[in-house]
């Protein structure tokens, strides 16, 4: 039986806005559990976009060249419920 746990994105998700010829940055944040344990190695991705990555052993998470424009995040891992977190 899967484990229900939420997964929770942090609301501190950073827009690190570049400025350059393609008006690119990055979007980066924390996966952790409702306890507030970090989740390692959980996908997270941008819907209908091949961006996308894995958190690190902290939960950490930072997905670069994103265009701007607003996103949905996708977020799923093995024992986990899958969350979305829309138009960030």
């Amino acid at each position: 039986m899967m484990q229900k746990l939420l997964l929770t994105v942090l609301l501190s998700l950073l827009f690190n806005q570049v400025y350059a010829q393609n008006k690119t940055g990055s979007i980066s944040g924390k996966v952790t559990s409702h306890q507030g344990t970090p989740l390692p190695d959980i996908n997270v991705g941008l819907r209908g976009t091949p961006y996308g990555s894995l958190t690190d052993k902290n939960g950490v998470y930072n997905i670069s060249g994103v265009a701007d424009g607003h996103y949905t995040i996708d977020i799923s891992g093995i024992g986990f419920d899958a969350h979305t977190k829309k138009s960030i």
